[in-house]
């Protein structure tokens, strides 16, 4: 899996006509964040609580185009993207994955 998109631009500036973007590992957290609601305790005005989420972010490695990857040439550029992994869904993470950078860069195409 891996997606085509025209005019990516570089940390440089230049800019690649044809960049293959190919998420390259996905690393999943969950994460406690702690919440204060109106308790209903007496004597207590507020209480923590807690709320888990599930933090999924992935790296992304940029291609000059497809030929350089399918010939094993280093990437020249990554970037990390946060989305949120739904396990409701019937889509593995991956397919999720590229579900979220489609929806960052919507002018792309799949390979």
């Amino acid at each position: 899996m891996a997606i085509k998109l025209k005019n990516y631009e570089l940390p440089d500036g230049i800019i690649l006509d044809d960049a293959y973007l190919r998420v390259q590992n996905i690393s999943t957290a969950i994460v406690d964040y702690e919440h204060l609601a109106p308790s209903d305790k007496e004597g207590f005005d507020l209480e923590t609580t807690w709320i888990k989420k599930i933090e999924t972010k992935a790296n992304i490695f940029v291609f000059a185009d497809q030929v350089a990857r399918d010939n094993g040439v280093s990437a020249i550029d990554w970037f990390p993207i946060d989305f949120d992994y739904q396990l409701s869904i019937y889509a593995n993470i991956y397919e999720q994955a590229y579900h979220a950078l489609k929806e960052i860069h919507s002018e792309s195409e799949d390979c």
